[in-house]
């Protein structure tokens, strides 16, 4: 863990090779709204097994928490989405009858303080922790993540120059905006959206990833991905972008996770070869509890109140103006 802001926590884990001779390439992986955020471990999308595939690959990796999911506990996030006790083996209990805070603070707003805003500031001084660490070699950071994570991947190819391979998953679409406040901020998509942000990443190496029955990307190869390729094709750059489409729903799946290692490895010259085959739900990970950063809720004492953080952040705008 990290402050992002004075006295506020960014929170998640990192995984490091065991071989191999420094200094490594390196990815942040933000996480979608998967109920176990980045402790999710199923068929469907396993970001432990992703982030152990990367680091025995030769990648250093952050996977680091989305506002008010597992370890970020100061703000909320969405009522239905807001994270319970994580147990080993003990699937996240769902019920929408609870009631559980919003990030709603219309105030905090019009200072320019949002859910989206923070995420992305976090995953901003992600990358600087990534580029501080004396074994990641900072001219080979990537980005990758699904859903609402890819959200993140996209902002963060937008506003990181240090980001120089990229892997949005199943959420770029031409006809179907993200759908979570936190992909949603004030003023974002006023005359753009997810495909140009994308493109605006030419000419670094993009792999854009659909699935055939995800509801933004089913139609990515005869749709978005001609889009794209034109801004590419400009820089005389159109082999820097791909795109896989793979047979399934909403997902990052074994045949997504093998798609990016190859993709990560080849552009970021990772040490070892990518993994061909990852294991869908990877049996080394038997405790999710083990993984959490405050395990038993209690912050550092530094930790400030959420009604704090935004007084700061609207004396820091007022002295700005």
């Amino acid at each position: 863990y990290f402050e992002s802001l004075p006295g506020f926590y960014a929170t998640g884990n990192l995984y490091r090779p065991t071989k191999g001779t420094p200094p490594y390439p390196a990815v942040i992986s933000p996480h979608g709204h998967w109920p176990n955020g980045r402790l999710v471990n199923t068929v469907d999308g396993s970001i432990p097994g992703r982030c152990i595939d990367f680091a025995r690959m030769g990648f250093v990796v952050l996977a680091i928490d989305m506002v008010g999911f597992e370890d970020s506990m100061q703000f909320p996030h969405v009522s239905y989405m807001h994270p319970f006790p994580v147990k080993a083996d003990v699937p996240l209990p769902m019920d929408r009858r609870v009631f559980h805070p919003d990030f709603a603070f219309p105030d905090a707003e019009l200072y320019g303080f949002s859910l989206g805003g923070l995420q992305l500031w976090n995953n901003i001084r992600g990358v600087d922790f990534l580029a501080g660490l004396p074994d990641v070699d900072p001219n080979r950071i990537g980005c990758t993540g699904a859903s609402g994570g890819a959200t993140q991947t996209i902002l963060l190819m937008v506003a990181a120059d240090r980001i120089k391979c990229a892997a949005p998953v199943n959420i770029i679409g031409a006809m179907k905006q993200p759908g979570c406040r936190c992909e949603n901020f004030n003023g974002l998509w006023l005359d753009t959206s997810t495909v140009e942000l994308a493109a605006a990443f030419a000419p670094k190496p993009l792999l854009l990833i659909s699935a055939t029955e995800a509801p933004w990307t089913a139609k990515t190869p005869e749709r978005e991905l001609p889009i794209i390729k034109k801004y590419f094709d400009l820089y005389g750059a159109g082999d820097k972008v791909k795109n896989v489409h793979i047979t399934a729903g909403h997902n990052y799946n074994a045949d997504t996770r093998a798609a990016v290692y190859e993709w990560f490895c080849a552009h970021l010259k990772a040490p070892f070869p990518p993994i061909a085959k990852p294991e869908p739900v990877p049996a080394v990970v038997k405790t999710l509890g083990d993984l959490r950063v405050f395990p038993d809720h209690v912050l550092p004492d530094s930790a400030r109140t959420a009604w704090d953080i935004i007084k700061d952040w609207k004396a820091q705008s007022e002295r700005a103006y």
